[in-house]
């Protein structure tokens, strides 16, 4: 059977060819790419029987890259989804409820071997279309209903921490990194602040107030309309960009 690998870390390109040149079954890895645009003319050419798929390329999710393939393409395709560790939990509960399979990084040789050979057994027992369309809805109604799930904070020296969006009071980018304060403490962390941005943005209550800050409105505690200075709770004094700042003013109704 054929296979295509969707992914953009090169490492994890190279470890996945070498476990698939060990692997016994039916299976050839015809080719990969590492970005939507050449992601969609691969599958279009080769028509996979398996897609494996890093489930974020970039900043982006890979629904984003489905979406944009001829259904026509996909009807007899199974697919396996790579994810991070750190991803938010609700990709986790979403992947599970759609039943397909996953694995996460770092991927050990005996997990993918496991679930290739789950991914040929399932080849053909489901319309891919139909899974992509449970995924999203999924993730939509997940993401909706666990405003305040705990999402995955990996600090400078490696460690991953959990920490609820509800006790997030906003997130600062300095010094390369960025600085969640919360009511108790203030963590850094090495992921972006678009990462969070993109991670938050559909749930209520938090805002990109800048390049570099990103705040939750339940902390505000005063506005500065002339300096565009936003007071939180403990005292804290956050600029806001212009064009965000009258974002702000409409959402907290002042």
């Amino acid at each position: 059977m054929k296979g295509v690998l969707i992914e953009d870390n090169y490492e994890v390109v190279k470890l996945l060819t070498q476990f698939v040149s060990e692997y016994k079954g039916d299976f050839e890895l015809q080719g990969f790419a590492s970005d939507i645009h050449d992601g969609k003319a691969l599958i279009e050419k080769i028509k996979p029987d398996v897609l494996i798929l890093d489930i974020r390329l970039g900043e982006s999710y890979v629904f984003e890259l489905l979406e944009s393939v001829n259904p026509a393409y996909l009807q007899n395709t199974t697919l396996l989804f790579i994810s991070a560790y750190f991803e938010a939990d609700y990709l986790h509960e979403a992947l599970k409820f759609a039943a397909v399979d996953y694995l996460l990084k770092p991927i050990s040789k005996k997990e993918f071997f496991a679930s290739l050979d789950k991914a040929l057994a399932k080849h053909r027992e489901k319309n891919v279309v139909s899974v992509i369309d449970t995924l999203k809805n999924e993730l939509d109604k997940l993401k909706r209903a666990t405003y305040g799930f705990r999402m995955m904070v990996v600090k400078p020296d490696g460690n991953i921490r959990k920490v609820d969006h509800k006790k997030v009071m906003y997130m600062v980018l300095r010094d390369k990194l960025v600085h969640i304060t919360t009511p108790e403490e203030t963590i850094p962390s090495q992921r972006s602040l678009k990462t969070y941005d993109h991670l938050l943005q559909n749930l209520p209550n938090f805002l990109r107030a800048s390049k570099t800050t990103l705040i939750n409105l339940d902390f505000i505690r005063s506005l500065d309309r002339a300096e565009r200075i936003i007071t939180m709770k403990n005292g804290a004094k956050l600029k806001c960009s212009r064009r965000k700042f009258g974002d702000l003013i409409k959402l907290i109704n002042v």
